[in-house]
C-alpha cells in the first residue's frame, strides 16, 4: 500500500487531503493530496491511496507531456496500453510495477519522452530506407557513397 503524503517532499509543508477543485478550478474532479504551502499535488485513487508522488506545477506540466507523447506513442503502434507500459518499463530499464508516468520525477518524464520520439524517429528512418533501398535496387545509383547510408 502506498503511503499517504503528510510531509511535502518539495518544502516540508504540511500535506491535506481536499477537493482538487481547490487546485484545479471546475476542471478539478475528485480529492487530491496537496501541500498546504507550495501546493505540490497528487490525485488520490478511489481506496483513498496516493497515484504517484507528489508534483509541483513544473513537474506536473511535464507528467501530462509525458503522457501526452507515451499514449500517442502506444495507440500509433498498436500496441495495448499494457503493452506500451511494458514497452516503458523495458526501455526505461525499471520493472513494469515502477514504470507509472505519477511516480516518475522530471528527468524520467523527460528520459521517456526523448526514448518515444527516438523510437518513433528509428522506425521512420528504418522504413526511408527500406524505401530508399527499393528504389536504389531499380535505379542503382552512380557511386556506393550514396548507398551507404541504408546499408
Amino acid at each position: 500500500m502506498k503511503k499517504i503524503p503528510t510531509v511535502c517532499d518539495y518544502c516540508g509543508g504540511k500535506v491535506i487531503r481536499c477537493p482538487a477543485s481547490e487546485l484545479y478550478g471546475k476542471r478539478g474532479v475528485g480529492d487530491i493530496y496537496m501541500c498546504t504551502n507550495c501546493n505540490a499535488a497528487v490525485g488520490i485513487d478511489k481506496d483513498g491511496c496516493p497515484k504517484g508522488r507528489l508534483a509541483n506545477a513544473a513537474l506536473r506540466s511535464k507528467r501530462i507531456e509525458a503522457h501526452l507523447v507515451f499514449d500517442h506513442f502506444w495507440q500509433s503502434h498498436h500496441m495495448t496500453r499494457s503493452a506500451g507500459y511494458a514497452w516503458m518499463a523495458a526501455v526505461m530499464k525499471m520493472p513494469t510495477y515502477a514504470a507509472h508516468i505519477a511516480n516518475f520525477n522530471m528527468e524520467e518524464c523527460v528520459r521517456l519522452i526523448e526514448l518515444c520520439y527516438q523510437h518513433k524517429n528509428l522506425e521512420v528512418s528504418n522504413n526511408e530506407c527500406t524505401q530508399q533501398k527499393g528504389t536504389l535496387e531499380q535505379h542503382p545509383p552512380a557511386s556506393r557513397k550514396s548507398r551507404a547510408k541504408c546499408d
